[in-house]
This record gives C-alpha cells, sequence and structure tokens, in this order.
C-alpha cells in the first residue's frame, strides 16, 4: 500500500482520479453480471438458454455436448428440455396439473 501522506497534491488528484475510474468499471462490471445472471433466469423459466436466444445460429451448449431433447412442451414444439438441469416452466406446470413426464417425451 501506498504512503498516500506523502504523495504532492498532483499527485494525490491523479489518485483520486483513478480510484473514480476504477469504481465506475466496477459498478459497470457488477450491473452488467446482474443483468446476465436476470436474463439467464428469465430464459430459463420458459425452458430456454440465453445463448439460444441471444444467437441462435450457434449451436446450443447442449447441441455441443452431443444432448438431444427428451422431452417436448406440447403446446409450443419449439421447447424442449434434456431433462438435464432444472426443468422449464412447462414442465413443472404439466406436473403440477398432475400430468407425468412420459407423457411429455418426443
Amino acid at each position: 500500500m501506498r504512503d498516500i501522506a506523502s504523495l504532492s497534491r498532483p499527485e494525490l488528484l491523479e489518485l483520486r482520479s483513478q480510484v473514480h475510474e476504477a469504481i465506475e468499471n466496477a459498478f459497470a462490471r457488477e450491473k452488467k453480471q446482474l443483468a446476465l445472471a436476470s436474463a439467464e433466469r428469465a430464459a430459463a423459466t420458459h425452458g430456454f438458454f440465453l445463448s439460444d436466444l441471444v444467437n441462435p445460429s450457434h449451436p446450443s451448449r447442449h447441441a455441443k455436448l452431443g444432448l438431444t431433447a427428451r422431452y417436448r412442451n406440447p403446446g409450443n414444439s419449439t421447447e424442449t428440455w434434456t431433462g438435464r438441469g432444472w426443468p422449464p416452466r412447462w414442465i413443472i406446470d404439466s406436473l403440477t396439473a398432475g400430468g407425468d413426464l412420459s407423457e411429455l417425451e418426443c
């Protein structure tokens, strides 16, 4: 740690400027991380990965891993689930309504 008591006034002003910039950068990073986490949760509640929605031309993480969909939403055939990770909202809603998971198999 620097001994700031021995710094000159211009050096202190420069240090203050650097600290202010570092605080602003940290705030921007935190804000971006919170927004990204919120967007990922929102996408997951609808059975998607955020990467599938943001850049659909690229294969999803599941496709890269060679995972195939095991379950399909009967109300929207584009919504699928591999059976890994948190189940999407439509799976939860179906099970809560008394449905069976085997009814949703592809």
